[in-house]
C-alpha cells in the first residue's frame, strides 16, 4: 500500500507502526489527531484529560504562542505522519493550517512523546465489530 490510515496522536502513538510504515516507503495517515470522539468521559479522565486540554499539550501551545490543536497536529507532523483533522468551519481550518509554522524542540516532543498509552490509548472506533477478530 502507499497510504496507511490509521488512529495516532499522543495517547496513541503508535510508534512501532509508524517506523515500519517510514521502513516501508508507506505514508503513515493519521486520523483523530487532536484526540478521539468515541470515548467516555471516564476514559478521558483515566488518561489525563481531553488532548486539546491536557496540561503537557497546554503547557507546550502556551510556550509557543499557539493553540493546542497547532501542537498536536505539528507533533504529528513533525513524527513524519499526514495529519488529516476534521471541520467544517473555516476559522478552524486556518488554524489547522498554522501548525505549519510551528517547530516543537525535542523537550516538547518527548513531554508529548510521554503522553503515550499504547493501545489503552485507543479512541476511535471502540465499537467496532472486527475488532479482535483474527485474520491469515
Amino acid at each position: 500500500p502507499a497510504v496507511n490510515q490509521v488512529e495516532m496522536h499522543p495517547y496513541y502513538a503508535q510508534a512501532e507502526l509508524l517506523e515500519y510504515c517510514a521502513r516501508e516507503g508507506i505514508v503513515l495517515q493519521a486520523y483523530a489527531s487532536l484526540g478521539g470522539q468515541d470515548a467516555s468521559r471516564a476514559k478521558m479522565d483515566s488518561l489525563g484529560g481531553d488532548l486539546l486540554e491536557c496540561d503537557p499539550a497546554a503547557a507546550i501551545a502556551a510556550k509557543h504562542a499557539v493553540t493546542t490543536a497547532q501542537v498536536l497536529l505539528r507533533w504529528g507532523l513533525q513524527r513524519g505522519a499526514a495529519v488529516i483533522p476534521k471541520t467544517v468551519s473555516d476559522e478552524r481550518l486556518a488554524e489547522n493550517a498554522g501548525a505549519l509554522g510551528v517547530a516543537l524542540d525535542a523537550a516538547d516532543l518527548a513531554a508529548l512523546d510521554a503522553l503515550d498509552r499504547g493501545a489503552e490509548g485507543r479512541l476511535c472506533w471502540k465499537s467496532d465489530p472486527l475488532r479482535g477478530l483474527e485474520f491469515d
